[in-house]
C-alpha cells in the first residue's frame, strides 16, 4: 500500500482536499444525482429527466462556451456549478450566467461552494464582460446575499414562475413544435 492510499485511509473524509475542475462531456451523467437533489431541495417545477439533462448539457458543451465546474473530494463528486456565456439580449455584450450551483448537503459547511463560485467568476471574467448569478429563493437567502454583495454583485430582478394552464400537447400544437 502506497503512502497516498495510507493517507486516504487515515484522513477523515471531511479533511480530504477538494479539487475543482471542469467536467467533460463523458462525465455529464455523474451530475444527474446533483441535478435531482437541487431540483428537489428548491421544489422546482417539472422534473429532472436524466437523458434530457445530459443531452442539453452535451449540446451546450459542443455548441457554445459553457462549462460545469465540479467539486471533488477524492473520487466523490460533491458539487457543481454550470454556466453559459451568451450575448445580452439588449446590447449583445457577452454575459456569463450561472445556471445552477449545488453542493450535496453532507458536503456543505466547507469551502466547496465558495471555490466553485470563485472559479465561475474567474471563468466569466475571462470570457464575458459581465457575470450573472441566478439566486434561488429559499433557505440561504441572507448568507448568500451577503456573499454576493461582498463579491461586488447587486440584486437585479426576481423571477416569478407559474405553470401553464395548457398541457404539453396543447403547447406543441400552439407553437407548431415537433418533438
Amino acid at each position: 500500500m502506497g503512502v497516498a492510499s495510507v493517507m486516504r485511509t487515515l484522513t477523515p473524509i471531511a479533511y480530504m482536499p477538494i479539487t475543482i475542475r471542469p467536467l467533460t462531456v463523458d462525465e455529464l451523467p455523474l451530475c444527474v444525482a446533483g441535478a435531482e437533489g437541487f431540483h428537489r431541495e428548491f421544489d422546482l417545477p417539472g422534473t429532472v429527466i436524466p437523458a434530457v439533462f445530459v443531452a442539453n448539457w452535451t449540446t451546450f458543451f459542443t455548441t457554445c462556451r459553457s462549462t460545469i465546474f465540479s467539486a471533488w473530494r477524492g473520487d466523490d463528486l460533491i458539487g457543481g456549478l454550470g454556466a453559459i456565456v451568451s450575448p445580452d439580449f439588449h446590447d449583445g455584450r457577452l454575459v456569463a450566467t450561472e445556471m445552477f450551483w449545488y453542493v450535496r448537503p453532507e458536503a456543505r459547511g466547507g469551502m466547496a461552494a465558495v471555490r466553485l463560485l470563485k472559479r465561475f467568476i474567474e471563468w466569466g471574467d475571462t470570457y464575458a464582460e459581465e457575470t450573472r448569478l441566478v439566486h434561488m429563493l429559499g433557505g440561504h437567502d441572507e448568507s448568500l446575499d451577503r456573499l454576493y454583495r461582498k463579491l461586488g454583485y447587486r440584486p437585479l430582478e426576481v423571477a416569478y414562475v407559474r405553470p401553464s394552464r395548457k398541457g404539453p400537447m396543447d403547447l406543441l400544437i400552439a407553437t407548431d413544435t415537433v418533438l
